[in-house]
C-alpha cells in the first residue's frame, strides 16, 4: 500500500510544452492521468537531474523521450470510468484497440519521432492512489495530473528511494505480463538490481506462470505464446535459484543443432538445475 505520496508541481515550460498537445490535453480535461513509465522519465528531469547550462531545456527533455521512445515506451492514461476513456477520443481521432487499451500516437514536438498513447480501458482507478496499489512494481507509482490549469507530478516517496538505490522492488504477482517487465526494467529502466522481497513474488509468479493461474482480471491475457521467453530470461538474469526451474520440467525443449550432426533436443528446466549443479 502506497504510505506516503508527494506532489510537486511542473513549472518547467518543456514539459508543460509537451504535456499540452491535443491528444495528451484532450485525455487530461475528461479526468484522467498519465501513471507509469512516462511520469518516471519525467521525474528525472524534473527532480533528479539539473539541465547541463550548455543545453536548452527542450533539448534535454527531448533525450529523455527519444530515449524512452527508442526501449518501447508509451504514455499510459488511466480514467475512472469507462465513459471518461470514450469522451477522450474526439470524433476523428485515430486508434486501434488492444487487449487493454485504445491506442493513438503522437509526434514529439522536439523530434520526428512517434509516441504511442494508450487509453487503459480494462482497469479502471477512483484516483491515482488507488491505481498506484494496483501496479506490479513500486517503481511504477508515478502520475501527472492536471488541475486547474496546472499540471502535478505526484509520486510514492519509497519510489524514488528505489530509483535513487536502482533497486527494482515487485509488489505483487497478479500478472502474466510481471515476468517479462521484470526483465525489461532491468534492461531498459536504469535499474542494476532486484530488492531482496521482491524474490519470493518473483517465484510466486514462477509457480503461477507454471500452472497458469492469475488474476481473472487477466482472463484476456495474450501473452501466453510468449511466456517461455520471459521465464527463460528471468533465469538467464540469475535472479532466482536454479532450482525454481523444477516448475517447468517437461514444459520447455533446448533444441541443438549440430552443424554435421544429429539434433539434440534436451528438457530445459532439467539442463538449468544440472548447470547449477556442475558449476
Amino acid at each position: 500500500m502506497v504510505k506516503n505520496l508527494i506532489e510537486v508541481e511542473i513549472i518547467d515550460e518543456a514539459v508543460i510544452s509537451f504535456l499540452s498537445c491535443p491528444i495528451i490535453s484532450k485525455a487530461f480535461s475528461v479526468g484522467g492521468w498519465i501513471a507509469g513509465g512516462f511520469p518516471r522519465i519525467i521525474s528525472k528531469f524534473v527532480i533528479l537531474e539539473h539541465p547541463l547550462a550548455e543545453k536548452a531545456h527542450h533539448e534535454i527533455l527531448n533525450d529523455y523521450i527519444f530515449s524512452y521512445i527508442n526501449k518501447g515506451g508509451d504514455v499510459d492514461f488511466f480514467f475512472s470510468n469507462e465513459k471518461s476513456v470514450s469522451n477522450a477520443l474526439s470524433s476523428d481521432t485515430h486508434y486501434h484497440r488492444s487487449a487493454f487499451a485504445n491506442n493513438m500516437w503522437t509526434t514529439s514536438p522536439f523530434e520526428h519521432a512517434y509516441l504511442k498513447i494508450q487509453l487503459v480501458n480494462k482497469f479502471f482507478y477512483a484516483d491515482v492512489k488507488e491505481s498506484f496499489n494496483n501496479f506490479d512494481f513500486l517503481n511504477s507509482c508515478y502520475a501527472i495530473q492536471k488541475r486547474e490549469g496546472k499540471f502535478y507530478l505526484i509520486y510514492d516517496e519509497e519510489a524514488l528511494s528505489a530509483d535513487i538505490k536502482k533497486e527494482l522492488v515487485i509488489k505483487n504477482s497478479n500478472s502474466p505480463y510481471t515476468l517479462s517487465r521484470v526483465f525489461k526494467y532491468l534492461n531498459t529502466r536504469n535499474l542494476e538490481k532486484i530488492s531482496g522481497e521482491s524474490i519470493d513474488i518473483l517465484v510466486d509468479l514462477l509457480i503461477k506462470s507454471a500452472s497458469d493461474i492469475f488474476d481473472s482480471r487477466y482472463s484476456f491475457n495474450l501473452f501466453k505464446p510468449y511466456l517461455e521467453n520471459s521465464i527463460k530470461n528471468i533465469f538467464e538474469l540469475g535472479i532466482v535459484e536454479p532450482e525454481e526451474a523444477i516448475y517447468f520440467l517437461g514444459r520447455f525443449k533446448n533444441v541443438r543443432h549440430e552443424p554435421y550432426g544429429p539434433t539434440y533436443v534436451t528438457d530445459w528446466a532439467s539442463d538449468v538445475i544440472a548447470s547449477s549443479v556442475n558449476s
